[in-house]
């Protein structure tokens, strides 16, 4: 199946919301009490929205050969995993998930059990999400495709900025960017 970039972007956003409601749910769960997952206010979790395109751009050739795509799946989802850990520590100082205290994990910011995790979503994915996804939304007329992708984008955007400040623990003297912020939330 070949993509173009507007099914790349409403596969970024539908996978980033996907990927949080995944991980509001098992934090739900396990801590019996809501928690945003997200780096952002808004519910996104964009490293799953990343891997989706990186699976949509990289692994549809692979599509007939399950094992090749589990384990593409799985090598491509656990860099970006631990290149957005990384990163994020470095220059947030804040570790966003720590893999440490489960076997088999590299510096605790990505893990075996996860990374298998990730090939069995690419699979899905590739398989079968993304065609049944790109049939629906190809159907969705381009002025309502052009607005609610550029909404979209500029709330992230606005989002992401706003919660990178804060946590960078910048002032800004604008009051309206922290109510921004606050409204997001």
């Amino acid at each position: 199946m070949t993509y173009g970039l507007t099914d790349l972007i409403w596969l970024f956003f539908i996978y980033s919301f996907a990927g949080w409601c995944m991980e509001v749910c098992y934090a739900a769960v396990s801590r019996r009490k809501f928690v945003n997952r997200g780096f952002v206010n808004s519910p996104y979790c964009t490293i799953y929205g990343f891997s989706a395109v990186l699976f949509a751009v990289f692994l549809p050739e692979l599509a007939d050969n399950l094992f090749f795509l589990f384990l593409g799946g799985l090598l491509l989802a656990s860099v970006v995993e631990y290149t957005t850990g990384m990163l994020m520590e470095k220059i947030f100082h804040r570790k966003l998930w720590d893999y440490s205290d489960i076997r088999y994990n590299l510096s605790g910011y990505v893990c075996a059990r996860y990374s298998l995790l990730w090939g069995l979503l690419a699979v899905a994915t590739v398989r079968y999400m993304n065609p049944l996804l790109c049939g629906l939304l190809r159907g969705v007329p381009d002025l309502v495709t052009l607005i609610v992708q550029w909404a979209a984008a500029g709330l992230l955007a606005v989002d992401f900025i706003t919660t990178s400040m804060a946590v960078l623990g910048m002032q800004i003297s604008a009051k309206r960017l922290s109510q921004l912020s606050e409204g997001m939330q």
